[in-house]
């Protein structure tokens, strides 16, 4: 009986769970990879350490374009030593043109977003509209500002595990 109890337990599980393996959040960038890893794939960024966090921190690299024109700031967020989630931040562009082609392009990739919402802010002036997929074990999360124009982070994207997206602050 315990025997056939064990199995049962065990085949509850899934694999990865047993085999230990990770979740690759972004463009060859694991959920755990320290920044020593992440630096070696993207040299030239620079690490800052959370105060009074130990193991805790943020890799910033400003030299990334996910479509021609429209540079964005990769942020690496770091807890207990690790990758923890990544979010991408695009620079302003007039009339909001790259927060619409890059929408336009994760729409035609991954299809009609899973989660949808919006809000605002900045005291009411800022409509923000939010879309979310998940793709093999990663929630991939995009905020549009409509209205922002040249302000600086007119989009975000977000990939965190799927399993620690309540974890995380996003």
């Amino acid at each position: 009986m315990k025997k056939m109890l064990l199995g049962l337990v065990l085949a509850s599980v899934s694999l990865p769970a047993i085999a230990g393996d990770t979740v690759t959040l972004w463009q060859n960038v694991d959920q755990g990879m320290t920044a020593e890893q992440v630096e070696q794939l993207y040299p030239g960024g620079k690490y800052k350490a959370n105060k009074g966090a130990a193991k805790q921190g943020l890799y910033e690299y400003k030299y990334f374009e996910p479509i021609p024109d429209c540079p964005a700031t990769v942020n690496f967020h770091f807890e207990n030593g690790g990758v923890e989630f990544i979010e991408l931040r695009g620079k302003g562009a007039l009339g909001g043109g790259c927060s619409g082609a890059l929408e336009t392009a994760l729409v035609g990739k991954y299809g009609y977003p899973e989660e949808m919402g919006s809000g605002t802010g900045w005291g009411g002036m800022t409509l923000t509209r939010q879309q979310g997929w998940q793709v093999n074990g990663v929630m991939m999360r995009f905020h549009k500002k409509d209205g922002m124009g040249l302000a600086s982070a007119s989009w975000i994207m977000e990939y965190v595990a799927i399993d620690r997206v309540g974890s995380v602050g996003l």
